[in-house]
């Protein structure tokens, strides 16, 4: 499939000018310590630095100047869908530094839920006394409540443009 060619006018690259997050690679090479591996904050899953994120614990958009320059408002969450799980608000980080599901996932959504599954209840790696308040902002923003009660996988499974979405195989 190729794109049709009225979707826009002249070359495909442009040139572009906007601001850059001054602290962003500081804060990632201040999270890994000179580490070339290091655990996910939320899964505890050891990778390999390249596939590790400097996640904001409270979004950048919304921290301050000084909070932005204090290495506690972020964490390393992997890319294998903590760091979106968490900044999608389907996991979060409890006053206990446990992490836990969004109360209401998607019920089509198998795959999200099977992931939150294997994270409640989990401790939080960079939960402590210098996070606590970014981690409830977090859960504020979020809107979270009480944690989701997850079902259990059942015996049956659901199909997904012709792919297997659950843990029961296929």
């Amino acid at each position: 499939m190729t794109i049709p060619a009225d979707l826009f006018d002249g070359a495909s690259d442009a040139q572009r000018h906007g601001t850059v997050r001054r602290e962003q690679a500081l804060l990632r090479r201040r999270l890994l310590g000179g580490r070339s591996a290091a655990p996910c904050a939320l899964c505890g899953t050891t990778y390999p630095a390249p596939y590790l994120r400097a996640a904001h614990i409270k979004r950048r958009a919304d921290a301050s100047e000084d909070e932005r320059r204090t290495a506690a408002v972020g964490m390393l969450a992997c890319t294998f869908g903590c760091d979106q799980m968490f900044e999608l608000g389907d996991i979060y980080v409890d006053a206990d530094g446990v992490v836990r599901a969004r109360a209401g996932l998607v019920p089509n959504a198998t795959a999200v839920l099977s992931a939150a599954r294997r994270l409640d209840g989990r401790r939080c790696e960079a939960a402590g006394p210098g996070q606590e308040a970014f981690f409830r902002y977090h859960r504020e923003s979020h809107g979270h409540g009480m944690p989701l009660e997850l079902p259990e996988p059942g015996p049956t499974h659901t199909l997904g443009g012709g792919r297997c979405v659950t843990d029961a195989g296929c």
